[in-house]
């Protein structure tokens, strides 16, 4: 998948990937959501890392991110590396507690 269709992924999902990132931070701990792994649903994609894990870059990430506003996405480049972005939800888009929060209403769970 190149950057632009990655993007235009994470601009169309963006309600389902923040529901899934806080929902897996509600029941696991801080992570990140890898929306690319294959064969599962993305709601089985939420990774929570032990300490230092996979690298100290992500860690840091995982430590210090808002799970409120923002969502940690990681994907493994082409070349077989993985790389970690840091989301903030952006004006206009519901951040990830007010997506959780929102379906947890509409389907009794609220």
């Amino acid at each position: 998948m190149n950057a632009e269709d990655f993007n235009r992924m994470l601009r169309d999902c963006w309600e389902s990937i923040a529901y899934v990132a806080f929902d897996g931070f509600q029941k696991m701990g801080r992570g990140v959501v890898d929306p690319l792994k294959e064969d599962l649903p993305l709601e089985h994609c939420y990774i929570v890392f032990r300490e230092g894990e996979p690298d100290q870059r992500t860690s840091r990430l995982v430590v210090e991110y808002d799970p409120v506003w923002e969502v940690l996405v990681q994907y493994v480049q082409p070349e077989g590396g993985p790389v970690t972005l840091r989301i903030r939800a952006c004006a206009g888009q519901r951040n990830p507690w007010q997506v959780w929060i929102g379906a947890r209403t509409q389907d009794g769970r609220g």
